[in-house]
């Protein structure tokens, strides 16, 4: 069953123009005996989907887009059921337009629990982004592999900011003299 994601400010696959395996040797051949495709993991179908032969190869998966747009943060599907358990830590290093790489995360822990929701939040610096790649790890002894369902990217959101604007400190317990208390 698909998890339902977030849809507000998702950019639409359509943007994507590539999609890269950094080992595209770290398949599962038994679930694929017909050949994997890359695109498994962007075509809005949670049915199929990637699973590593083994947890210590590279499983960094870099998206280019069309055109550059403005993010901080991303959706990662894990494949159906006990692969939702085995994730524990994300990285992300993205690109900017004139091809300058910067590593926003390194092994981050991953906050939202995907047992519950069917993906994982992964959060980053808000920056404007041509190029991608993510790579996650399992916990240790994980009976399951790492897998990727979909990779969802979105727009950023100024939620935070405007938030933070309605109040004068960074304790939020005092209005800014802009808000009207009504």
């Amino acid at each position: 069953e698909a998890p339902k994601i977030p849809t507000l400010n998702q950019i639409d696959r359509s943007n994507i123009e590539s999609i890269v395996m950094t080992n595209p040797n770290n398949v599962n051949k038994n679930e694929y005996p017909n050949g994997f495709d890359v695109w498994n993991v962007a075509d809005g179908d949670y049915s199929t989907h990637w699973t590593a032969r083994v947890f210590w190869e590279s499983n960094t998966f870099t998206f280019t887009f069309k055109e550059a747009k403005e993010m901080n943060y991303m959706v990662y599907v894990p494949r159906d059921g006990d692969y939702r358990r085995s994730l524990e830590k994300y990285s992300i290093i993205v690109w900017d337009e004139e091809g300058n790489q910067k590593q926003l995360v390194s092994g981050k822990n991953i906050a939202i629990n995907s047992n519950e929701t069917g993906y994982m939040i992964l959060p980053f610096e808000k920056t404007k982004v041509k190029k991608l790649a993510v790579a996650v790890a399992q916990w240790a002894g994980s009976p399951k592999g790492v897998s990727l369902a979909e990779a969802v990217f979105y727009e950023s959101d100024n939620l935070e900011e405007e938030v933070r604007g309605l109040f004068a400190n960074d304790t939020y317990t005092e209005l800014a003299e802009s808000v009207k208390a009504d």
